[in-house]
């Protein structure tokens, strides 16, 4: 039994020993075979060169340069990228980007937390200033400060205000005179004058809604339109209620005309009849060429000098005519008496025949 049992663990490993021997060698075969398929299958180039660029940078990375050891021809800046953040310290000279020149030789900027700070003239075409603006210094205007801008209506009614506050007694007493002088030797060249807000006065125009005036003295009036009584030159012509009065303020018809105590009367007598006269216990003449041609009397009669009826003309005397009239020419004789003619008729040159006998 112990001999078997030698014989057969001999046996044993003896078959064990070539049966790995046999796997070994398969398992080789099998190994190499895929390790062949999968490196067909691998760019081995450029799995090489990938494992060297990373060796290369890893050890570049944890590479110290000495300074100066790399020329500057010798990097490629086409694609190099540098932030603000790496910048820190040192001065720039002609820098320039998008949205900056900068060609200043010394320091014309400094920025601060609180502040900022410019050591030369600030030219802008615009500039927005949100907040409060101090000026140290004079502050020069080179344009015009438009009228309509809250800044100008401010300033005007602040200075207004201002002025207002100081116009006290003295103040007028120390200058109007002065104002009035130069008003009376230089005038007073306004465009427009205003009153509540209104326009009163612009050019040569005079608004509409000044209803009461003191005026002395007008030019040429191309239309005039007057409302209620009108008086000129002091009652010289009154025009009241539809009435028109000549040397007196109450007119007692359309027309009234005096002249010192005389009146002379145009007006309505009734419907349909009007009358052109006196009112007053005084004679009324119509007179052409300084004659008394007509006389109305107090008492209703008319006193005609010389009468034209037709182509006879009539008047009176107190004896025989003696000149030559047109023949037919009657003259009335002024003192009748019995026995004598009541007046006379031309009967050509200057002969008169008498008119029928007083009996």
């Amino acid at each position: 039994m112990t001999a078997n049992k030698a014989t057969i663990d001999s046996m044993a490993n003896e078959m064990t020993n070539k049966f790995v021997v046999e796997l070994q060698e398969q398992l080789a075969k099998q190994v190499a075979a895929d390790v062949a398929q999968k490196l067909a299958q691998v760019d081995v180039k450029k799995m090489i060169q990938f494992f060297v660029e990373r060796k290369l940078n890893d050890f570049l990375r944890e590479m110290t340069f000495p300074d100066g050891s790399i020329s500057g021809s010798a990097i490629d800046l086409s694609k190099f990228l540098l932030s603000g953040n790496n910048v820190v310290g040192g001065i720039i000279k002609q820098f320039g980007s998008t949205g900056l020149q900068d060609n200043a030789t010394t320091c014309q900027v400094t920025i601060l937390d609180a502040a900022t700070v410019i050591e030369n003239q600030l030219i802008t075409p615009t500039a927005t200033i949100k907040g409060d603006l101090t000026v140290e210094g004079d502050l020069k205007l080179l344009g015009e400060i438009p009228t309509d801008s809250p800044f100008y209506k401010d300033l005007v009614e602040h200075s207004a205000g201002l002025l207002r506050l100081s116009m006290d007694g003295e103040f007028f007493l120390k200058y109007a005179d002065k104002v009035f002088d130069q008003v009376k030797q230089n005038g007073l060249d306004l465009t427009k004058i205003t009153l509540n807000g209104k326009e009163l006065m612009s050019g040569n125009t005079l608004a509409n809604f000044v209803t009461e005036t003191n005026v002395q003295k007008v030019g040429e009036l191309r239309s005039l339109t007057v409302i209620g009584e009108t008086s000129l030159n002091r009652g010289t012509l009154t025009v009241l209620n539809g009435r028109v009065g000549i040397n007196t303020t109450e007119p007692s018809g359309a027309l009234s005309i005096w002249d010192e105590e005389c009146e002379l009367v145009a007006r309505k007598l009734r419907k349909e009849v009007s009358i052109f006269g006196s009112t007053r216990n005084q004679a009324v003449i119509l007179s052409s060429a300084g004659k008394s041609n007509l006389t109305l009397m107090p008492d209703g009669s008319v006193a005609i000098e010389k009468l034209t009826l037709g182509g006879v003309s009539i008047s009176s005397a107190t004896s025989v005519p003696k000149y030559e009239a047109k023949r037919g020419t009657l003259v009335f004789n002024e003192t009748p008496a019995i026995g004598q003619g009541i007046g006379w008729v031309n009967i050509g040159g200057a002969n008169w025949s008498v008119i029928s006998i007083c009996q």
